[in-house]
């Protein structure tokens, strides 16, 4: 019976050791998890609007970038993030990023969409974070699926505010790219959040043509 106890009263005290261990250990270390965090932010920020950078550019380095070539505003009341080639910055910027996020297959998926000053033409995008399915869903991340973006526009050839992201037979469009083969559901939920997207900008530009 006392070994039973003694047990017992040993793996309590292990137990809470190692938990004060891991939340002693989740506390110091949460500053430098935030830390690199936003330089992956903002290093895909920069990626995505073609912003010359440094090989092998550390945080320190991309924060200074961005913020002599950045201009942080908002459209619609939503922040975006205007490219300035020269600064102090003037007249139109010379691309426009804005960040998004919406529901995949497993959970929420990140991203920065860079548009030329038309705010229709994509210059580049960004999957940054999310949790779809390693070699299906997860293929958004990889660089052959997102350099298709580039060039594409975010309204058809009518002039619909939409994209798509379809098979491979319909990516003559110029508001399509190729899905992935055997993840539907991505495709489905990136195609979703892009073309609420375009719609959204298409609103707002017609309220600034007012």
């Amino acid at each position: 019976m006392r070994d039973n106890v003694r047990t017992l009263l040993f793996a309590a005290i292990l137990a809470a050791c190692c938990s004060f261990a891991l939340v002693l250990a989740s506390h110091y270390t949460e500053p430098h998890r935030r830390q690199n965090e936003e330089a992956d932010r903002v290093r895909n920020l920069l990626f995505v609007l073609e912003v010359p950078l440094p090989q092998d550019a550390n945080a320190e380095t991309l924060t200074r970038i961005s913020k002599t070539s950045l201009r942080e505003g908002t459209l619609g009341g939503e922040p975006i993030f205007e490219y300035f080639p020269d600064m102090p910055p003037t007249g139109t910027p010379d691309a426009v990023a804005i960040p998004f996020s919406g529901p995949g297959v497993w959970g929420q998926i990140h991203g920065i969409l860079a548009l030329e000053s038309d705010l229709v033409t994509i210059r580049g995008v960004r999957f940054y974070k999310h949790e779809e399915t390693p070699g299906l869903g997860g293929e958004i991340g990889t660089a052959w699926f997102q350099e298709q973006f580039a060039g594409k526009k975010l309204v058809s050839a009518s002039g619909t505010a939409e994209f798509r992201v379809a098979g491979r037979a319909e990516t003559n469009a110029q508001n399509t790219v190729d899905g992935i083969t055997g993840a539907t559901m991505t495709s489905l939920r990136v195609q979703d959040m892009l073309t609420s997207l375009a719609k959204y900008l298409s609103e707002q530009r017609h309220a600034t043509a007012k």
